[in-house]
């Protein structure tokens, strides 16, 4: 019965708005604990060791989807693509070692 309704929406149908205060406690401790120094120093490493990662993947590798559905197939994908990546990994580092 909002006069603002027409404002609002353009649903014909009345929409429901639910707060679920227990979901709200747990974003405000996930902030928290973000926010905290320790949450700052993890975040920092993040960025450091997994980020790099994701780029060649990314970019190197061309990957940009999931291309399985179901968890189990995912799973195996993700890990053959981690697989590909660590093998480059230790390749590199192997010519690297014999170059020197």
């Amino acid at each position: 019965d909002c006069p603002q309704k027409s404002e609002c929406t353009k649903s014909k149908n009345n929409r429901q708005v639910t707060i679920n205060p227990i979901l709200d406690n747990m974003h405000k401790q996930v902030d928290e604990l973000l926010t905290s120094d320790l949450g700052i120093q993890l975040r920092k490493q993040r960025s450091i060791q997994v980020e790099g990662a994701f780029g060649v993947i990314k970019e190197d590798f061309g990957y940009i989807r999931i291309h399985r559905r179901k968890l189990k197939n995912v799973e195996t994908e993700i890990k053959l693509v981690s697989l590909g990546y660590n093998i480059k990994k230790y390749h590199n580092k192997k010519l690297r070692k014999k170059l020197s």
